[in-house]
């Protein structure tokens, strides 16, 4: 039976790994004789459709039978590859919120998903074929997970993963930003260029304000939740933020409105309605962590510093040390980009 791994946003996340779903001793064997790679030199992710589809009326949703089905299929339909070209293989059930995440070649295993990274890059590959009209409940699942995959593994034990950039300065890449493809997909592309791995930590709530409240507050009406027509926030902004102004409504004020946009975007998705933004509603606002501050001037890149006017690196110690790591950044939206071997 599969395990629950992350749970944010209305959305599940649900591991099998290669023996839970029954892989092959002839892939097992294949796998061990790979080269494994230091978890510190894993750099960038690289996200990818499959483009096999499913076989009933919702071609890029599975039951978890379909979806073994289909990954057993991965150890065999390319020779050229070897078997389980991609690191993990999500497949978004037919409820449009469980995700199956299912145990590719490994995070650790020099992969066959996009030339030039397989030994410095992570594939995930979702099941399903993402160039064809995709409902957008499919799509917030799907980038949630990716986002809560990837934040997890960077918190864990791939402390660098997401900092080599894509061409575009994304944080994942997708398969045609390193190849001419299609993949990921046409209508899950673009979702993911502003992705920033998910903080699960932040807490905002009536009475606070700010930046951070103020980037709530536009991802809130990116969505279509009503905040009415405040002046928008024009306070500091950190350094990396390179979205612009905010609009009318979002005054980085935490008051009735947001407090009900906030109510009204939980009810929507499954979520505890208390008007809180705790780390489940973030993960589903696709709030994020700030990127990597600048360095210091002797030691190396800290982390932005809290939410407020300048999110500023960490100082550099006395002696040249690096300087200490501050607290994670303000929480940005972000979309993530997923990307697949065709």
């Amino acid at each position: 039976m599969p395990d629950l791994l992350y749970e944010a946003g209305g959305v599940q996340v649900w591991w099998l790994s290669r023996r839970e779903w029954g892989a092959a001793r002839s892939t097992e064997r294949y796998i061990a004789g790979r080269r494994t790679y230091d978890r510190l030199g894993r750099v960038s992710v690289h996200i990818h459709h499959t483009t096999g589809v499913d076989s009933d009326a919702s071609p890029n949703r599975w039951t978890l039978d379909r979806a073994v089905g289909y990954q057993r299929r991965l150890e065999w339909v390319r020779p050229d590859l070897g078997p389980l070209p991609y690191s993990e293989n999500p497949y978004i059930d037919e409820d449009g919120r469980r995700v199956w995440l299912l145990e590719g070649r490994g995070l650790d295993i020099a992969g066959a998903h996009t030339r030039g990274h397989n030994t410095t890059g992570i594939g995930i590959g979702f099941g399903g074929n993402f160039s064809r009209s995709t409902p957008d409940r499919v799509l917030h699942t799907a980038v949630t997970a990716i986002r809560l995959r990837c934040g997890g593994l960077r918190t864990g034990s791939y402390p660098n993963l997401g900092d080599r950039l894509s061409p575009s300065g994304w944080e994942v890449w997708g398969h045609r930003d390193s190849k001419a493809t299609a993949c990921p997909g046409d209508h899950l592309y673009p979702r993911l260029a502003a992705v920033r791995f998910v903080d699960v930590e932040e807490v905002m709530q009536k009475g606070d304000q700010g930046f951070g409240v103020a980037v709530a507050q536009k991802r809130l009406k990116v969505l279509g939740y009503d905040l009415g027509t405040w002046p928008p926030y024009t306070g500091p902004k950190p350094g990396w933020w390179t979205e612009g102004d905010f609009p009318a409504g979002c005054d980085g004020d935490y008051g009735n409105a947001t407090e009900a946009a906030v109510v009204a975007f939980q009810s929507d998705f499954a979520i505890a309605a208390t008007g809180i933004i705790d780390g489940v509603t973030a993960a589903g606002l696709g709030l994020m962590r700030g990127p990597k501050g600048d360095k210091g001037d002797a030691g190396p890149a800290g982390i932005d510093g809290a939410a407020g006017a300048d999110g500023a690196p960490g100082p550099a110690g006395a002696d040249g040390a690096p300087g200490p790591a501050g607290p994670p950044g303000p929480a940005v939206p972000g979309v993530l980009r997923v990307e697949f071997d065709s």
